[in-house]
Protein backbone atom coordinates (compact mmCIF):
# COMPACT_ATOMS: atom_id res chain seq x y z
CA UNK A 1 0.00 0.00 0.00
CA UNK A 2 1.26 3.80 -1.32
CA UNK A 3 2.36 5.51 2.04
CA UNK A 4 -0.46 8.18 0.75
CA UNK A 5 -2.97 5.61 0.98
CA UNK A 6 -2.07 5.14 4.54
CA UNK A 7 -2.22 8.59 5.67
CA UNK A 8 -5.45 8.56 4.30
CA UNK A 9 -6.70 6.19 5.97
CA UNK A 10 -5.38 7.29 9.32
CA UNK A 11 -7.51 10.39 8.69
CA UNK A 12 -10.63 8.40 7.91
CA UNK A 13 -10.13 6.60 11.00
CA UNK A 14 -9.44 9.42 13.16
CA UNK A 15 -12.96 11.27 12.15
CA UNK A 16 -14.58 8.42 12.68
CA UNK A 17 -12.75 8.23 16.44
CA UNK A 18 -13.82 11.61 16.69
CA UNK A 19 -17.69 10.68 15.84
CA UNK A 20 -17.24 7.79 18.14
CA UNK A 21 -16.26 9.65 20.98
CA UNK A 22 -19.23 12.24 20.11
CA UNK A 23 -21.47 9.83 20.26
CA UNK A 24 -20.13 8.36 23.19
CA UNK A 25 -20.42 11.83 24.66
CA UNK A 26 -24.51 12.20 24.24
CA UNK A 27 -24.84 8.87 25.63
CA UNK A 28 -22.86 9.57 28.60
CA UNK A 29 -24.75 13.35 29.14
CA UNK A 30 -26.30 12.10 32.22
CA UNK A 31 -23.95 10.61 34.03
CA UNK A 32 -20.08 10.91 35.05
CA UNK A 33 -16.77 8.21 35.71
CA UNK A 34 -14.51 8.49 38.01
CA UNK A 35 -11.21 7.93 37.53
CA UNK A 36 -8.08 6.36 39.09
CA UNK A 37 -6.93 10.21 39.19
CA UNK A 38 -9.88 10.71 41.03
CA UNK A 39 -10.87 13.49 38.45
CA UNK A 40 -14.78 13.57 36.52
CA UNK A 41 -14.21 11.41 33.17
CA UNK A 42 -15.74 12.52 30.35
CA UNK A 43 -15.38 11.40 26.76
CA UNK A 44 -16.65 14.84 25.77
CA UNK A 45 -14.47 16.60 27.73
CA UNK A 46 -10.57 17.32 29.06
CA UNK A 47 -10.14 13.62 30.42
CA UNK A 48 -9.82 11.27 27.46
CA UNK A 49 -6.38 9.88 28.21
CA UNK A 50 -4.06 8.68 25.93
CA UNK A 51 -4.66 4.97 25.94
CA UNK A 52 -8.49 5.48 25.51
CA UNK A 53 -7.56 7.66 22.38
CA UNK A 54 -5.32 4.96 20.83
CA UNK A 55 -7.26 2.20 21.39
CA UNK A 56 -10.55 4.17 19.59
CA UNK A 57 -8.37 4.87 16.87
CA UNK A 58 -6.56 1.43 16.71
CA UNK A 59 -10.36 -0.20 16.05
CA UNK A 60 -11.35 2.46 13.69
CA UNK A 61 -8.34 2.27 11.60
CA UNK A 62 -9.36 -1.42 11.17
CA UNK A 63 -13.05 -0.48 10.76
CA UNK A 64 -12.42 1.95 8.37
CA UNK A 65 -14.63 1.67 4.95
CA UNK A 66 -12.22 1.22 2.00
CA UNK A 67 -10.14 -1.68 3.56
CA UNK A 68 -10.75 -3.77 1.06
CA UNK A 69 -6.98 -6.12 2.19
CA UNK A 70 -6.19 -7.23 5.79
CA UNK A 71 -4.07 -4.69 7.55
CA UNK A 72 -1.62 -4.89 9.87
CA UNK A 73 -1.01 -2.29 12.95
CA UNK A 74 1.51 -1.71 14.90
CA UNK A 75 0.74 -1.13 18.18
CA UNK A 76 3.10 -0.12 20.99
CA UNK A 77 6.34 -1.57 18.92
CA UNK A 78 9.56 -1.83 19.28
CA UNK A 79 11.33 1.44 17.71
CA UNK A 80 14.52 -0.06 15.62
CA UNK A 81 17.63 -0.85 17.11
CA UNK A 82 21.39 -1.05 15.41
CA UNK A 83 23.47 -3.76 15.08
CA UNK A 84 25.01 -2.97 18.43
CA UNK A 85 21.72 -3.95 19.86
CA UNK A 86 21.16 -0.65 21.58
CA UNK A 87 17.45 0.68 21.10
CA UNK A 88 16.64 3.94 20.21
CA UNK A 89 15.97 6.13 23.67
CA UNK A 90 14.69 2.40 24.61
CA UNK A 91 11.29 3.46 23.94
CA UNK A 92 7.73 1.99 22.17
CA UNK A 93 5.63 3.51 19.38
CA UNK A 94 2.47 4.48 19.94
CA UNK A 95 1.41 3.13 16.67
CA UNK A 96 2.78 1.96 12.96
CA UNK A 97 1.16 2.00 9.89
CA UNK A 98 2.47 -0.20 6.83
CA UNK A 99 3.99 -3.11 7.85
CA UNK A 100 7.50 -3.58 5.97
CA UNK A 101 7.54 -6.77 4.04
CA UNK A 102 10.52 -9.10 5.43
CA UNK A 103 10.78 -7.31 8.72
CA UNK A 104 8.34 -8.99 11.29
CA UNK A 105 10.80 -10.78 13.12
CA UNK A 106 10.46 -11.95 17.43
CA UNK A 107 11.78 -8.80 18.16
CA UNK A 108 10.40 -5.91 16.23
CA UNK A 109 7.94 -5.30 13.16
CA UNK A 110 9.11 -2.36 11.38
CA UNK A 111 6.46 0.57 9.54
CA UNK A 112 6.80 2.86 7.06
CA UNK A 113 3.97 5.72 8.91
CA UNK A 114 5.11 5.96 12.45
CA UNK A 115 2.85 7.85 15.17
CA UNK A 116 3.38 9.07 18.32
CA UNK A 117 -0.16 10.39 20.16
CA UNK A 118 -0.11 12.78 23.25
CA UNK A 119 -3.26 14.63 25.12
CA UNK A 120 -2.11 18.14 24.93
CA UNK A 121 -4.38 20.19 27.44
CA UNK A 122 -5.32 23.62 26.76
CA UNK A 123 -6.81 26.81 29.46
CA UNK A 124 -10.61 26.94 28.20
CA UNK A 125 -9.98 30.38 28.56
CA UNK A 126 -7.33 31.47 26.39
CA UNK A 127 -6.39 28.41 24.35
CA UNK A 128 -2.95 28.43 26.04
CA UNK A 129 -0.80 25.21 27.38
CA UNK A 130 1.23 24.91 29.85
CA UNK A 131 5.11 25.03 29.30
CA UNK A 132 5.56 21.83 30.86
CA UNK A 133 2.92 20.11 28.26
CA UNK A 134 4.49 21.90 25.70
CA UNK A 135 7.45 20.40 26.65
CA UNK A 136 6.41 16.57 27.12
CA UNK A 137 5.40 16.98 23.24
CA UNK A 138 9.04 18.11 22.47
CA UNK A 139 10.40 15.10 23.63
CA UNK A 140 7.83 12.55 21.69
CA UNK A 141 8.59 14.97 18.68
CA UNK A 142 12.16 14.31 18.95
CA UNK A 143 12.27 10.83 19.91
CA UNK A 144 10.73 10.50 17.11
CA UNK A 145 13.25 11.55 14.82
CA UNK A 146 14.56 8.04 16.01
CA UNK A 147 12.21 5.94 14.18
CA UNK A 148 14.43 5.14 11.42
CA UNK A 149 16.86 2.03 10.30
CA UNK A 150 20.70 3.10 10.31
CA UNK A 151 22.02 -0.34 9.46
CA UNK A 152 19.92 -2.25 6.66
CA UNK A 153 19.80 -0.24 3.25
CA UNK A 154 16.53 -2.39 2.37
CA UNK A 155 15.29 -1.22 4.98
CA UNK A 156 16.47 2.52 5.66
CA UNK A 157 14.56 4.29 2.96
CA UNK A 158 10.92 3.03 4.17
CA UNK A 159 11.21 3.08 8.11
CA UNK A 160 9.34 6.05 9.06
CA UNK A 161 9.31 7.60 5.93
CA UNK A 162 6.35 9.62 6.90
CA UNK A 163 6.70 10.10 10.87
CA UNK A 164 3.44 12.37 12.66
CA UNK A 165 2.95 13.45 15.87
CA UNK A 166 -0.71 13.30 17.06
CA UNK A 167 -2.31 15.35 19.51
CA UNK A 168 -5.61 15.98 20.98
CA UNK A 169 -6.88 18.74 22.91
CA UNK A 170 -10.56 19.56 24.49
CA UNK A 171 -11.34 22.87 23.67
CA UNK A 172 -14.26 25.48 23.72
CA UNK A 173 -15.83 25.15 20.18
CA UNK A 174 -15.38 29.07 20.22
CA UNK A 175 -11.72 28.62 21.04
CA UNK A 176 -10.89 26.94 17.79
CA UNK A 177 -9.33 29.67 15.92
CA UNK A 178 -7.49 30.51 18.42
CA UNK A 179 -6.12 27.18 19.17
CA UNK A 180 -4.95 26.83 15.61
CA UNK A 181 -2.68 29.92 16.05
CA UNK A 182 -1.39 29.06 19.44
CA UNK A 183 -0.12 25.17 17.67
CA UNK A 184 1.52 27.31 14.83
CA UNK A 185 3.27 29.93 17.08
CA UNK A 186 4.32 27.19 19.94
CA UNK A 187 5.11 24.05 17.24
CA UNK A 188 5.84 25.37 13.64
CA UNK A 189 7.27 28.56 14.71
CA UNK A 190 9.19 27.30 18.18
CA UNK A 191 8.28 30.27 20.10
CA UNK A 192 8.45 28.68 23.69
CA UNK A 193 11.80 26.81 22.82
CA UNK A 194 13.40 30.20 20.93
CA UNK A 195 12.49 32.14 24.07
CA UNK A 196 13.17 29.79 26.74
CA UNK A 197 17.25 29.73 25.25
CA UNK A 198 17.16 34.04 25.16
CA UNK A 199 16.45 33.57 28.19
CA UNK A 200 19.00 30.74 29.28
CA UNK A 201 21.83 30.91 27.09
CA UNK A 202 24.85 32.81 27.74
CA UNK A 203 26.53 35.11 25.58
CA UNK A 204 29.91 33.19 26.26
CA UNK A 205 28.38 30.08 24.76
CA UNK A 206 27.40 31.86 21.63
CA UNK A 207 29.21 28.81 19.48
CA UNK A 208 27.56 26.20 20.87
CA UNK A 209 24.35 25.09 18.51
CA UNK A 210 21.10 26.28 19.37
CA UNK A 211 19.30 23.08 19.49
CA UNK A 212 22.18 20.94 21.36
CA UNK A 213 22.05 23.71 24.00
CA UNK A 214 18.05 23.21 23.89
CA UNK A 215 18.22 19.36 24.26
CA UNK A 216 20.85 19.17 26.81
CA UNK A 217 19.44 21.67 29.43
CA UNK A 218 15.90 21.72 28.42
CA UNK A 219 15.16 18.25 27.43
CA UNK A 220 17.73 16.66 29.51
CA UNK A 221 19.27 14.56 27.00
CA UNK A 222 22.45 14.09 28.10
CA UNK A 223 23.39 11.33 26.04
CA UNK A 224 26.16 12.74 23.49
CA UNK A 225 25.46 10.70 20.48
CA UNK A 226 21.78 10.51 20.72
CA UNK A 227 21.78 14.16 19.97
CA UNK A 228 24.32 13.72 17.41
CA UNK A 229 21.62 11.88 15.43
CA UNK A 230 19.60 14.45 15.41
CA UNK A 231 21.66 17.09 14.78
CA UNK A 232 24.02 15.40 12.39
CA UNK A 233 21.76 12.57 11.02
CA UNK A 234 18.63 13.79 10.77
CA UNK A 235 20.03 17.87 10.42
CA UNK A 236 17.29 19.54 12.73
CA UNK A 237 17.79 23.61 13.55
CA UNK A 238 16.43 25.81 15.19
CA UNK A 239 14.48 27.26 12.71
CA UNK A 240 10.69 27.60 11.91
CA UNK A 241 9.41 24.66 9.15
CA UNK A 242 12.49 22.73 9.89
CA UNK A 243 11.08 20.48 12.56
CA UNK A 244 7.70 20.51 11.73
CA UNK A 245 7.16 20.42 8.32
CA UNK A 246 3.10 21.56 8.69
CA UNK A 247 0.21 20.91 10.82
CA UNK A 248 -3.27 19.85 9.97
CA UNK A 249 -6.32 20.51 12.36
CA UNK A 250 -9.09 17.55 12.08
CA UNK A 251 -11.92 18.84 14.71
CA UNK A 252 -14.64 17.18 16.32
CA UNK A 253 -18.04 17.49 14.87
CA UNK A 254 -19.17 20.21 17.20
CA UNK A 255 -22.56 19.21 16.85
CA UNK A 256 -22.87 17.71 20.66
CA UNK A 257 -26.09 18.43 22.40
CA UNK A 258 -25.18 20.69 25.69
CA UNK A 259 -21.39 20.87 25.48
CA UNK A 260 -19.34 23.88 24.26
CA UNK A 261 -16.44 21.25 24.30
CA UNK A 262 -14.97 19.82 21.31
CA UNK A 263 -12.00 17.34 20.66
CA UNK A 264 -9.03 18.58 18.23
CA UNK A 265 -6.34 16.50 16.61
CA UNK A 266 -3.49 17.98 15.55
CA UNK A 267 -1.53 15.97 13.21
CA UNK A 268 2.28 17.80 13.31
CA UNK A 269 4.55 16.48 10.17
CA UNK A 270 7.75 15.78 11.22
Amino acid sequence: METQDLLNKLYRSIKKTLENLKLKSIESLNGNIISSWNETYKYGGTNIFETTFVDALVHSLLQVEGNKEEMTIGWEVNYPWNKDGKYWYKCKLDLGLGLIENSNTDDQALFEVAVEVKRLPAHSETGEFSFDSEISIWQDIFKLYGYRFLDNPQFAEKVGKEKLMLTFSSIPRSNFEKFKTNMTSKYMELQSLIEWKNKNKKPDSSNENDLDFILENLLKWKVGLDRKLLLEECKLQLAEGNIIKKIEFLPQDPEIPNTEEIIVVSLLYL
